[in-house]
Protein backbone atom coordinates (compact mmCIF):
# COMPACT_ATOMS: atom_id res chain seq x y z
CA UNK A 1 0.00 0.00 0.00
CA UNK A 2 1.09 3.56 -0.56
CA UNK A 3 0.62 5.81 2.44
CA UNK A 4 1.63 9.40 1.90
CA UNK A 5 3.77 8.50 -1.03
CA UNK A 6 4.68 4.97 0.09
CA UNK A 7 3.19 1.76 -1.22
CA UNK A 8 3.03 -1.40 0.82
CA UNK A 9 2.78 -4.74 -0.91
CA UNK A 10 -0.24 -6.87 -0.31
CA UNK A 11 0.08 -10.37 1.19
CA UNK A 12 -0.71 -12.10 -2.08
CA UNK A 13 2.30 -10.56 -3.69
CA UNK A 14 0.30 -8.59 -6.25
CA UNK A 15 0.39 -4.85 -6.48
CA UNK A 16 -0.31 -3.15 -3.24
CA UNK A 17 -3.35 -1.01 -2.57
CA UNK A 18 -2.52 2.60 -2.04
CA UNK A 19 -3.78 4.06 1.22
CA UNK A 20 -5.05 7.18 -0.50
CA UNK A 21 -7.38 5.06 -2.67
CA UNK A 22 -8.54 3.17 0.38
CA UNK A 23 -9.19 6.36 2.32
CA UNK A 24 -11.08 7.82 -0.62
CA UNK A 25 -13.29 4.71 -0.81
CA UNK A 26 -14.00 4.81 2.93
CA UNK A 27 -14.89 8.51 2.70
CA UNK A 28 -17.40 7.87 -0.10
CA UNK A 29 -18.91 4.97 1.81
CA UNK A 30 -19.27 7.15 4.91
CA UNK A 31 -20.97 9.93 2.93
CA UNK A 32 -23.35 7.43 1.35
CA UNK A 33 -24.32 6.04 4.76
CA UNK A 34 -24.76 9.50 6.20
CA UNK A 35 -26.98 10.55 3.30
CA UNK A 36 -29.20 7.49 3.66
CA UNK A 37 -29.46 7.50 7.46
CA UNK A 38 -29.05 11.12 8.48
CA UNK A 39 -31.84 13.51 9.53
CA UNK A 40 -31.80 15.26 6.15
CA UNK A 41 -32.80 12.02 4.45
CA UNK A 42 -36.23 11.99 6.11
CA UNK A 43 -37.05 15.64 5.39
CA UNK A 44 -38.94 16.53 2.19
CA UNK A 45 -36.64 17.69 -0.55
CA UNK A 46 -38.82 20.64 -1.55
CA UNK A 47 -41.35 22.80 0.30
CA UNK A 48 -44.05 21.62 -2.12
CA UNK A 49 -43.65 18.10 -0.76
CA UNK A 50 -44.26 19.20 2.84
CA UNK A 51 -47.75 18.57 4.22
CA UNK A 52 -49.96 21.61 4.49
CA UNK A 53 -51.53 21.85 7.91
CA UNK A 54 -54.91 23.50 8.06
CA UNK A 55 -55.24 25.96 10.89
CA UNK A 56 -58.70 25.72 12.48
CA UNK A 57 -60.75 28.89 12.57
CA UNK A 58 -61.87 30.21 15.93
CA UNK A 59 -65.45 29.35 16.99
CA UNK A 60 -67.09 32.52 18.28
CA UNK A 61 -70.51 32.59 19.97
CA UNK A 62 -72.86 35.08 18.32
CA UNK A 63 -73.19 37.14 21.56
CA UNK A 64 -69.41 37.66 21.67
CA UNK A 65 -69.35 38.63 17.98
CA UNK A 66 -72.22 41.11 18.44
CA UNK A 67 -70.52 42.75 21.43
CA UNK A 68 -67.25 43.49 19.58
CA UNK A 69 -67.45 42.65 15.86
CA UNK A 70 -64.42 44.79 15.00
CA UNK A 71 -62.28 42.35 17.02
CA UNK A 72 -62.72 39.56 14.46
CA UNK A 73 -60.88 40.34 11.23
CA UNK A 74 -60.61 37.60 8.64
CA UNK A 75 -62.38 34.26 8.49
CA UNK A 76 -64.23 32.99 11.57
CA UNK A 77 -66.81 30.42 12.60
CA UNK A 78 -69.84 31.87 14.40
CA UNK A 79 -72.18 29.67 16.40
CA UNK A 80 -75.77 30.68 17.01
CA UNK A 81 -79.42 30.08 16.19
CA UNK A 82 -81.24 31.19 13.05
CA UNK A 83 -83.87 33.63 14.31
CA UNK A 84 -85.48 34.39 10.96
CA UNK A 85 -84.80 33.73 7.29
CA UNK A 86 -85.10 36.68 4.89
CA UNK A 87 -88.03 36.44 2.47
CA UNK A 88 -85.73 37.02 -0.50
CA UNK A 89 -83.67 33.97 0.46
CA UNK A 90 -80.38 35.87 0.43
CA UNK A 91 -79.68 35.59 4.13
CA UNK A 92 -80.96 35.28 7.66
CA UNK A 93 -80.63 36.71 11.15
CA UNK A 94 -78.35 34.89 13.57
CA UNK A 95 -78.92 35.22 17.30
CA UNK A 96 -78.66 33.46 20.61
CA UNK A 97 -81.25 31.14 22.17
CA UNK A 98 -83.31 33.91 23.75
CA UNK A 99 -82.86 36.22 20.72
CA UNK A 100 -81.26 38.91 22.91
CA UNK A 101 -78.58 39.41 20.26
CA UNK A 102 -79.04 39.52 16.50
CA UNK A 103 -76.64 39.91 13.62
CA UNK A 104 -77.52 39.76 9.91
CA UNK A 105 -75.92 37.09 7.74
CA UNK A 106 -75.71 37.23 3.93
CA UNK A 107 -75.68 33.79 2.40
CA UNK A 108 -76.26 32.74 -1.21
CA UNK A 109 -77.02 29.09 -0.44
CA UNK A 110 -80.09 27.54 1.10
CA UNK A 111 -80.20 28.33 4.80
CA UNK A 112 -81.60 25.86 7.34
CA UNK A 113 -85.03 26.63 8.79
CA UNK A 114 -85.59 29.15 11.59
CA UNK A 115 -84.71 28.02 15.13
CA UNK A 116 -81.92 25.76 13.81
CA UNK A 117 -78.59 25.89 15.66
CA UNK A 118 -75.82 26.49 13.12
CA UNK A 119 -72.15 27.29 12.66
CA UNK A 120 -71.59 30.01 10.05
CA UNK A 121 -68.19 30.24 8.37
CA UNK A 122 -67.49 33.67 6.94
CA UNK A 123 -66.11 37.15 7.35
CA UNK A 124 -67.46 40.15 9.29
CA UNK A 125 -67.92 43.26 7.13
CA UNK A 126 -69.70 46.60 7.39
CA UNK A 127 -72.59 47.35 5.04
CA UNK A 128 -73.35 50.76 3.49
CA UNK A 129 -75.29 51.86 6.58
CA UNK A 130 -72.27 51.08 8.80
CA UNK A 131 -73.84 47.97 10.36
CA UNK A 132 -71.84 44.77 10.82
CA UNK A 133 -72.88 41.83 8.66
CA UNK A 134 -71.47 38.31 8.36
CA UNK A 135 -70.70 37.40 4.74
CA UNK A 136 -71.16 33.62 4.96
CA UNK A 137 -69.28 31.07 2.86
CA UNK A 138 -71.01 28.10 4.47
CA UNK A 139 -73.68 27.27 7.02
CA UNK A 140 -73.53 23.93 8.82
CA UNK A 141 -75.35 22.23 11.64
CA UNK A 142 -73.05 21.48 14.59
Amino acid sequence: MKLLGRCFPSRSGSRGVCASSLLLGVAFLGLALLASCGPAASAPSTPAMAKKVAVPLPLVPVDELASKPESFPGQINVSGRIIEVSPGGDGFTLGCEDACVRIPVRFKGKAPEAQADVVVRGRVTKNLEGLYVVEADSVDRP
